[in-house]
């Protein structure tokens, strides 16, 4: 009868006691992986061309400073020109008009940077050779032209 709330009390013990070491790993692990500095972020591709209207998905990789991956969840993503290229929180991006830019990831202050180059889409353009028909109710039809219509940008 005695050893009933001598076993309970040693079972409350090993379970506050368990808990307690459990707060005390997960405290440690918090404060070990927020206190890891960032050495560098790798973005790939680090350089590409595009057509406007062309999308390009970026990828990120953190490491610390002994060259080791870190989650890169939580990248922020930017261009210096938007109107160039403009690129989204996930990392896809969209030529908008011809030029060049740098993309940036950026976690805990350090950036990596990727060089995007946007080339103009496809355009028609026409030999700007004036034409001239010239015939007759009736007459002949007039002699043919050739017209030179090209392909003014990139892309088909």
């Amino acid at each position: 009868s005695s050893a009933l709330p001598q076993l309970l009390r040693l079972i409350r013990l090993i379970i506050s006691g368990a808990a307690g070491i459990l707060a005390f790993a997960f405290a440690c692990t918090i404060r070990d992986v927020t206190e890891v500095e960032v050495g560098s972020v790798q973005i790939e591709p680090s350089s590409v061309t595009v057509l406007e209207g062309e999308t390009q998905l970026f990828t990120a990789q953190a490491k610390d400073a002994q060259g080791r991956n870190l989650p890169s969840g939580a990248v922020t993503w930017s261009s210096d020109a938007p109107g160039v290229f403009s690129i989204d929180p996930a990392g896809r991006g969209e030529g908008m008009t011809a030029g060049q830019t740098t993309v940036w990831a950026t976690l805990a202050g350090t950036r990596g940077s990727a060089t995007v180059v946007v080339e103009p889409g496809p355009r028609i353009t026409v030999d700007e050779t004036p034409l001239a028909f010239f015939g007759t109710v009736g007459g002949e039809p007039p002699e043919p032209v050739i017209l030179d219509i090209t392909n003014g940008g990139k892309g088909s």
